[in-house]
């Protein structure tokens, strides 16, 4: 009876969300380490980490592209973390009002477990959603100011007969970017 007893004290349920999120984030922080260090033994999983960075990188050069993704990307990135707010204070909800169901609370707080862990998919989602915005909108920043420079210069070449070499330029400028900042 006595954890029957601690399991309804609502210190025990304050630690143990404290905990939780702790523990989420150091989980969060050490994925992607321990995903390395295993892909070193295992050819399969090295190929799909592989595939999804650049998918990744992928995404941030198509994001770059246009500001209007940019901004859809951060609106993106809001709406997760506002329904990922939303599913989170249903869940403590239900877990609140567990005790009124009598014999079967545990219904309501599997279905609060639930919610809550969903909540916290949803949060992840909105990170990368904001993580490829932010590195979409600073690479589109650093297009526009080889934009400005490339303008401003007095060499410029108008002719359809010569190649424009500031294409080149851009795509040397872009591909130290993304070996600084993505990669």
């Amino acid at each position: 009876m006595d954890i029957l007893e601690l399991i309804k004290e609502p210190i025990f349920w304050a630690v143990s969300a404290t905990g939780s999120v702790l523990l989420s984030v150091i989980a969060n922080l050490f994925t992607p380490k321990i995903g390395s260090l295993l892909s070193k033994f295992s050819e399969k999983r090295k190929a799909k980490i592989k595939k999804k960075h650049l998918n990744f990188i992928n995404e941030v050069k198509y994001v770059s592209s246009n500001q209007n993704n940019i901004l859809n990307y951060k609106v993106d990135a809001a709406y997760w973390l506002l329904r990922a707010i939303f599913l989170l204070v249903l869940g403590i909800i239900i877990f609140s009002a567990s005790n009124a169901f009598g014999i079967f609370q545990i219904i309501p707080l599997f279905i609060a477990a639930i919610f809550i862990a969903r909540s916290s998919q949803w949060v992840d989602e909105a990170i990368l959603k904001y993580k490829v915005a932010k590195l979409a909108s600073d690479r589109a920043e650093t297009i526009r100011k080889f934009d400005y420079e490339w303008n401003h210069e007095e060499y410029r070449i108008d002719s359809d007969e010569y190649p424009d070499p500031r294409s080149e330029d851009l795509n040397e400028v872009l591909k130290k970017w993304d070996e600084e900042n993505i990669t």
